[in-house]
């Protein structure tokens, strides 16, 4: 790297605009710890969305809305993080404004299909809402967390004996499934 291309780095880095990709993991870390928490004291959430991986999917949660709502954090799999993004901040927007959602309760008012919440046990959540629970370290037991999840083309979900078995692999069941 020449000096120049070093000091450019390095004024970048001081102004606070370098660019992710260039960015080391913990300062990136940092960033978004700090945003998070504008967020959450401007909001009442944050949404967290996470790239695919080789080992899983993308997905994204909320953090903050049990502090400030009261109401389960929401994880949601299966949709472009772009519209994960958005679908679970219109649905954190319906629960500041007062919608309350339990285990099997069917929202509607949000896609042209329907998403079911379901309750999550909190062994399974931990592995896919890190920052959640870096963001609450102190906190006896972890905020409760509902997965939104998707149906498949025919409006069937992943517990009805007749789903699509081609988009299983979309959404893990992280819920309890009893049958």
């Amino acid at each position: 790297m020449d000096k120049a291309h070093a000091l450019r780095r390095l004024l970048l880095q001081l102004s606070g605009m370098l660019p992710a990709r260039l960015m080391s993991r913990e300062t990136r870390m940092q960033h978004i710890f700090e945003k998070m928490k504008r967020d959450i004291a401007a909001d009442g959430f944050f949404v967290m969305a996470v790239m695919a991986s080789e080992s899983r999917n993308t997905f994204a949660y909320t953090i903050g809305l049990s502090e400030s709502t009261g109401h389960p954090e929401l994880l949601m799999f299966g949709l472009p993080l772009q519209v994960a993004h958005l679908v679970l901040h219109d649905l954190a927007r319906l629960i500041k404004a007062g919608a309350r959602y339990n285990d099997g309760d069917v929202v509607s008012e949000i896609l042209s299909v329907p998403m079911a919440m379901k309750s999550v046990r909190h062994e399974k959540a931990s592995d896919y809402t890190v920052q959640l629970f870096n963001y609450y370290p102190d906190a006896e037991s972890p905020p409760p967390v509902m997965q939104v999840v998707l149906p498949d083309t025919r409006g069937k979900f992943p517990w009805a004996e007749d789903f699509d078995d081609k988009y299983k692999g979309m959404q893990p069941s992280l819920w309890n499934v009893i049958h």
